[in-house]
């Protein structure tokens, strides 16, 4: 009995490793010198279980953050585990999902992130990737068929808990195709596109209107229309120091129509956006997690 339960703690280890290891890999993302000398506090995900209470994934750390105060203070929890997604569930479980090349792993906390169970899926049909509900919801989750996926094609199929067993009781809702085309210098979302690398343009019909050139960037990475706003985040000019250390900043920038165009410098070798569930828009880089009140970054951790 104790022979196996050493073989069984060696394969939860070595799983957990190697679904580490792939899911740090990330494209168009250099982890320089400074970075890794230093804890990189890049944000995978983020969630809003209330106005004051905030839940983010560490994507380059273990465990997850806390606030109960709107981001003044922070509690790292679950500091052994490699959470990317998380959620509240309407029972109040803290569920969190790692998803893996051939598998995935749920975490899961019945006190708030105290404890925490393992549950392993090793069946590549049916690998968790990404949870769909929103905090204090019924648990519904997207999965994915990892035998059948290409690399312009994806098929996902989203399940709903109608259980308590988290390995089992989950009721299949629909399926999902989606298919990627990769354009290395275009990214949209509509109808603002931007192109070769710092344009932003509006897609009119058959017409396309460029609105202006970003010159601070050199290349933008990340954008999000909202509420009659556009939201880029990219990388502008970068220089080495002698002491071998990027000196370089990240931009933010928005655009609309009425106030026209402001941007801010993001401390970090690069970001990106975190949209959350209530639909506030975060900017997180190596240096942290960010937020734009009132025309000010304010850097809630």
């Amino acid at each position: 009995m104790n022979n196996l339960k050493v073989i069984l703690t060696f394969l939860t280890l070595t799983l957990l490793y190697g679904c580490v290891h792939n899911s740090k890999k990330k494209e168009n993302v250099i982890i320089t010198k400074e970075n890794k000398k230093e804890t990189n506090k890049e944000i995978s995900s983020i969630i809003e279980v209330s106005n004051d209470t905030i839940i983010a994934c560490l994507y380059y750390d273990e465990g997850i953050i806390v606030s109960i105060n709107g981001g003044k203070t922070w509690n790292h929890l679950a500091k052994k585990y490699p959470i990317r997604y998380i959620t509240l569930t309407d029972d109040g479980l803290l569920v969190g999902i790692l998803p893996c090349i051939s598998s995935s792993i749920l975490f899961v906390s019945k006190d708030f992130g105290v404890n925490w169970k393992i549950i392993i899926y090793d069946d590549p049909k049916f690998c968790p990737i990404e949870i769909i509900s929103k905090p204090k919801q019924q648990l519904i989750i997207k999965t994915q068929n990892k035998l059948e996926q290409s690399f312009n094609n994806s098929i996902y199929k989203i399940y709903k808990l109608t259980g308590s067993n988290l390995k089992s009781d989950w009721t299949y809702i629909k399926t999902i195709n989606e298919k990627y085309v990769c354009c290395e210098n275009q990214i949209s979302d509509y109808p603002y596109e931007i192109v070769d690398w710092n344009k932003l343009v509006k897609r009119e019909g058959k017409e396309t209107k460029q609105i202006m050139k970003l010159y601070s960037f050199s290349q933008i990475k990340d954008i999000l229309y909202r509420n009659d706003i556009v939201h880029f985040a990219g990388v502008g000019s970068t220089v080495r120091s002698s002491e071998e250390k990027w000196n370089g900043h990240t931009y933010y920038g928005q655009y609309n129509k009425i106030s026209g165009y402001r941007e801010f410098k993001i401390p970090g070798g690069y970001c990106y956006f975190r949209e959350s569930n209530l639909g506030n828009i975060y900017i997180t880089s190596p240096e942290g997690l960010f937020i734009e009140e009132k025309g000010k970054i304010r850097q809630l951790y």
